[in-house]
């Protein structure tokens, strides 16, 4: 469903991203930070970070959102892929992990970091 995990591909498509908010990381330690309104911090793992960066043309399609990744001051975008668990990631069709939702997007795989309080 698309609610599955938490995650409400349905609330990402109408533009609140209060259920994908906080942190999510690659392999590689590059970071996307997201707020509830989808404003994105991009943080590489060279240190670089890039505020301001866009999501646009966002829909849902299967149980998946999708949108453009727009990079703030680079003129170009990569696709940006919200998969909740269990779901077929877009590139390979493996299913995402069963304990944790991730984000697909530039090829790389990431997973979201736990708030620690």
């Amino acid at each position: 469903t698309p609610t599955t995990s938490g995650i409400d591909v349905n609330a990402l498509a109408n533009g609140d991203f209060s259920s994908i908010a906080g942190t999510w990381q690659d392999d590689l330690g590059n970071q996307l930070v997201f707020d509830a309104n989808g404003l994105v911090t991009l943080q590489r793992n060279n240190g670089e970070t890039l505020n301001h960066n866009a999501i646009y043309n966002g829909h849902v399609e299967g149980d998946k959102f999708r949108a453009d990744f727009g990079y703030n001051g680079a003129g170009s975008s990569d696709p940006l892929f919200v998969v909740p668990v269990g779901v077929a990631l877009p590139l390979n069709g493996a299913p995402a992990p069963k304990e944790q939702s991730c984000l697909e997007v530039m090829q790389s795989l990431l997973h979201n970091i736990p708030t620690i309080e």
